[in-house]
C-alpha cells in the first residue's frame, strides 16, 4: 500500500536582486530570478498604463472626437499585451522550474495554477474587448450624424 505524502507549499518573499550567497542558500536559479524581474517590470508597466487608458476613456466620452477613442483603444491594446506578457512569463517560469529547479518541483509532484492565474486571463480578455469596442466606435461622424458642432466638417465650395 502506497502512502501519499501531501505537502502544502507556502509562499515566501524573495529578493529580486539577491546576493550570491543568498542564491546558493535558498536554491535559487538565475533564470528564475530573471523571470520574476520580468513579471514585476511588466506588472508595473501595466499599472502605469491603466490610469492613462482610463483618462483617455473618460476624455473620449467628454469630447466625441474619433482620435481620442482610438487613443483609448491603443492604450487598452497595450494593456492587454502587457498582461499577456506577464501571463506567458509565469507559464514559462513554471515550466522551466519543473525541468531545471528540482527543489521547487520534486519528482512526481503536481502543480496547479491558482485562481489569480485565471483572473489574469479574465483581465486580459476584458482589456481586449474594451479595446475592440473603443476601436469599433471610433469612426468619424459627419453631417447630421455628428454629435457636436466641432465634429462637423465645414462645407467647402470648390470653385472652378
Amino acid at each position: 500500500m502506497e502512502k501519499i505524502l501531501t505537502v502544502k507549499a507556502t509562499c515566501k518573499q524573495h529578493s529580486l536582486f539577491p546576493a550570491e550567497h543568498e542564491m546558493l542558500n535558498e536554491g535559487m536559479d538565475q533564470h528564475v530570478i530573471d523571470y520574476q524581474r520580468t513579471q514585476v517590470s511588466f506588472s508595473i508597466i501595466s499599472m502605469l498604463l491603466l490610469p492613462m487608458a482610463i483618462f483617455a476613456s473618460f476624455y473620449s466620452f467628454k469630447n466625441h472626437r474619433y482620435m481620442f477613442k482610438r487613443l483609448a483603444a491603443c492604450l487598452y491594446f497595450l494593456l492587454a499585451i502587457t498582461v499577456l506578457v506577464v501571463i506567458e512569463v509565469v507559464i514559462t517560469c513554471v515550466s522551466y522550474e519543473k525541468v531545471s529547479v528540482i527543489y521547487h518541483h520534486p519528482k512526481n509532484s503536481t502543480f496547479s495554477y491558482g485562481y489569480c492565474f485565471y483572473a489574469g486571463w479574465t483581465v486580459f480578455l476584458v482589456y481586449l474587448v474594451t479595446a475592440a469596442l473603443f476601436l469599433a466606435y471610433s469612426r468619424k461622424r459627419k453631417g447630421d450624424k455628428a454629435l457636436d458642432d466641432e465634429d462637423m466638417d465645414d462645407e467647402h465650395i470648390m470653385g472652378r
